[in-house]
């Protein structure tokens, strides 16, 4: 199929060029063209330089517009994420500023020609096509544990990729049930070694996938013993568990999350209340697991996360398009919870946020995985069977972190997680996803609401609002699609009232 075999084609000829300069064998081929040969001498004779596939991974991670458009709101992986948040209900635009993402929190950007789904479908299309030139190319069975560590960051980085962008395009599996199995999700694009599936392959095609990537990301960290990654902008089998942690809390496989979460976490360390509101900036914070390390030559500036959320920033969000928590969440924040203090507590300003910070040439470091999310979902599966005391244990050490005075919890409900959840990983792009696979309402309009009148929409999850349609390039250009197999247009929501 021709569109695969270009991403193929860019994946290979991409991770191999992101390396360093002073690579020797990178110096001394300048065609532009890889052969097979040229993996081989890699792969035999320096397998330290395998790095340069993940770094490839990581440039998209990050990358500013991939939709050739020059848009602000395209920069990447963090860019969906935030997209995300603002589509559910827990983020406010105060205002609309120069209009980044003030469609997206309106749930009016959904459609075939926008922008907005052809970043979502690019970015991770482009992740997925590089993993898979690493899957294809990397000997499942080397002995060597650096194939095997990048080998295994392929497989997470692709069960991530897809996990993010199945939500966006289908109503949300639910395992227990069986509802919305067979419908319709994505492409189910793999490596050559591997069957795709050209046509929207169903939802639970692509989430049976998405358990054997993260049960292979973790059975080849597992071969890759005495492996240790240069920083945290690289995987590590921690964060494999992580990403599996969230698959199965996604998928209701309450005991895997668990475990999972369990494994992700050991060794782990949490970060101090005080350290919560230092700004969410640096890679070096012992709880992020997994980030991105920002620097003056990766920096997207005005085009990023932090340009976008740091109302304290010379950024959108800094110069009028600020961001503040629900009142409704705010509402529900402890007193002696130091979260609270992330968000600005009276006046003009009031519930605006503060915790993200801001670095110099928007410099911040970009955070994608936290320990003590393992903790939340660790706790969030216990309670959901049932184990309510056991829950209560397990996220006692956060909690003692977050508040002046630890509450004395002995028993916590799978609700009582989901608001610590919701409190701790604000901003962070999990509201959505979460509302989705909860089959949470949206309640955005009620009294004393701070979201803007047009965005005060009340709703159940699963309608057309909150889906995108495919891009339509991807219609015409994928010959296993035709225009039957595009989404229907989203319905818009009506504001101020209760929607069916």
């Amino acid at each position: 199929m021709k569109l695969n075999k270009l991403f193929l084609t860019l994946g290979l000829a991409g991770a191999i060029s992101f390396s360093s300069c002073s690579d020797d064998f990178f110096d001394t081929k300048q065609t532009g063209v890889v052969t097979q040969e040229d993996v081989d001498k890699v792969l035999s004779d320096k397998p330290e330089q395998l790095a340069a596939f993940v770094r490839g991974i990581q440039a998209f991670m990050i990358k500013y517009n991939i939709t050739n458009s020059n848009a602000h709101d395209d920069f990447g992986y963090l860019g969906i994420l935030h997209c995300s948040d603002m589509m559910a209900n827990d983020m406010v635009l105060v205002a609309d500023g120069s209009g980044w993402f003030m469609y997206d929190q309106n749930l009016s950007n959904g459609l075939e020609t926008y922008r907005r789904t052809r970043i979502q479908w690019y970015t991770l299309y482009s992740i997925i096509a590089k993993a898979n030139s690493m899957i294809d190319l990397l000997d499942a069975n080397s002995t060597d544990p650096t194939h095997q560590a990048y080998l295994a960051q392929a497989y997470a980085y692709r069960a991530l990729a897809y996990y993010t962008l199945v939500p966006f395009y289908q109503y949300t599996y639910q395992p227990l049930t069986g509802a919305n199995a067979s419908k319709p999700a994505v492409p189910l694009r793999l490596s050559t070694k591997e069957t795709s599936i050209e046509t929207r392959a169903t939802v639970k095609q692509v989430y049976e996938q998405m358990g054997k990537d993260v049960e292979a990301a973790i059975a080849h960290f597992e071969a890759a013993e005495g492996w240790d990654r240069d920083s945290k902008s690289f995987m590590n089998k921690n964060v494999a568990y992580g990403i599996a942690a969230r698959y199965y809390l996604y998928t209701e496989q309450w005991q895997k999350a668990a475990d999972a979460a369990s494994k992700a976490f050991a060794g782990q360390t949490l970060m101090s209340g005080k350290e919560y509101l230092d700004g969410f900036s640096d890679l070096n914070n012992a709880e992020w697991m997994w980030g991105m390390d920002i620097d003056a030559i990766n920096t997207t500036v005005y085009a990023s996360f932090f340009s976008h959320l740091s109302n304290v920033s010379p950024g959108y969000a800094g110069i009028g398009a600020y961001r503040a928590i629900s009142k409704s969440l705010y509402d529900q924040i402890d007193a002696n919870d130091m979260r609270k203090q992330a968000y600005v507590a009276s006046g003009e300003n009031q519930y605006f946020n503060l915790k993200f910070g801001y670095v110099q040439n928007f410099e911040n470091d970009l955070p994608y995985m936290r320990a003590s999310e393992m903790l939340l979902i660790k706790a969030e599966a216990e309670a959901r069977m049932g184990q309510n005391t056991q829950a209560a244990t397990t996220l006692k050490p956060l909690l003692e972190k977050r508040y002046t005075t630890a509450p004395a919890i002995t028993s916590m409900t799978a609700d009582d997680v989901m608001l610590q959840r919701r409190i701790e990983l604000w901003g962070e792009g999990f509201n959505l996803f979460d509302m989705k696979r909860t089959n949470t309402p949206m309640k955005r309009f009620y009294e004393g609401t701070n979201f803007q009148m047009a965005n005060q929409f009340n709703s159940p999850i699963e309608r057309s609002a909150f889906l995108l349609q495919l891009p339509l390039n991807e219609i015409n250009e994928n010959e296993a699609l035709t225009l039957a197999d595009q989404n229907p247009a989203p319905v818009e929501l009506t504001p101020g009232i209760e929607n069916p």
